[in-house]
């Protein structure tokens, strides 16, 4: 099986995670946006492929890539234990959102991921 393969069979499984999953990487760009995610936030993966993970959370828009990583990685690297952020939907509402952040390293690059 090629990795591609193993890749793409993987985030199948991932999308019918009970629980909404983004992943991102170290610049902040979103990859990833499972079912569970566009059900809480409204958007589609295609809505929110590309965009900076700083679009879903309100008090990190306008701050710096780098920033929005670090923000998301001090607090949700914290193995086992999650963290409370403001989260905003399509329609605009704001509510708070327990996540959990952690990282992985790939061959192209660190990837964070993060499970709410």
């Amino acid at each position: 099986m090629t990795q591609e393969k193993l890749d793409r069979n993987l985030l199948s499984a991932l999308n019918y995670a009970m629980d909404g999953m983004v992943t991102f990487r170290a610049d902040g760009t979103i990859e990833f946006f499972n079912a569970a995610a566009e059900q809480i936030f409204g958007y589609s993966q295609l809505d929110v492929y590309g965009k900076n993970v700083a679009f879903l959370f309100p008090q990190l828009r306008g701050v710096e890539n780098q920033q929005v990583v670090d923000s998301l990685k001090n607090e949700g690297l914290k193995m086992g234990s999650g963290y409370e952020i403001d989260a905003q939907d399509s329609q605009g509402r704001v509510f708070p959102l327990e996540i959990r952040v952690g990282e992985i390293v790939l061959p192209k690059g660190v990837v964070y991921w993060g499970i709410f």
